[in-house]
């Protein structure tokens, strides 16, 4: 008996190991079945691969439309506002407190007004470096680097010091654009 035929009590049909092969089927019966139940076994394939496509179709006009209602209706973004930048007051390290008087940033863009237009210059430039380099205040350094410019005449070549800071070479640079002749900027060698 086969394992595959018994039940708890027994057997379910007696003689399965001997059980005749399939018959032959005669060439036109296996035709006409063929006929009948070919379109039935080829629709079911080709209506789900349809109701795929609808569902796809669908979808896109779905998001189309709801593009082309978008980009219709009357709805102005709003506009963007750039806020000020809060105050920071820059912490003073206790070396810099004790020098305060000579070597401040502060101090130093205090005497600017007073100062001859060589002497602004100066005082500007170093009150950038302290920011830069002391505080790292890019913004503060950044404006009086800018006034440094400024107060450089055009028909003047951009001097390029080794002892300029990295955002102040960066300014003459920018200075001078990308069309400039390297022949008149002149470097300035001097000790520090």
């Amino acid at each position: 008996m086969a394992g595959n035929h018994l039940d708890s009590e027994g057997p379910l049909a007696e003689g399965l190991e001997t059980f005749p092969p399939y018959p032959e089927v005669p060439g036109e019966l296996r035709d006409a079945i063929l006929r009948r139940t070919r379109a039935t076994v080829r629709r079911r394939p080709r209506r789900l691969r349809t109701l795929a496509a609808c569902v796809v179709a669908v979808a896109y006009a779905a998001g189309l439309g709801t593009a082309l209602l978008w980009s219709g209706a009357d709805v102005a973004p709003a506009p963007l506002v750039a806020a000020p930048a809060p105050e920071i007051a820059p912490v003073i390290p206790a070396v810099a407190a004790v020098d305060a008087a000579s070597g401040s940033p502060q101090a130093l863009l205090a005497r600017v007004p007073d100062a001859t237009p060589r002497e602004q210059v100066r005082l500007l430039t170093q009150a950038g470096d302290r920011y830069l380099t002391d505080y790292g205040d890019v913004t503060r350094a950044l404006d009086c680097y800018r006034q440094v410019l400024e107060l450089t005449p055009d028909s003047q070549p951009v001097t390029l010091e080794s002892s300029d800071t990295w955002l102040l070479t960066s300014l003459k640079l920018a200075r001078l654009g990308p069309q400039t002749n390297h022949q008149e900027v002149s470097h300035d060698e001097k000790s520090s």
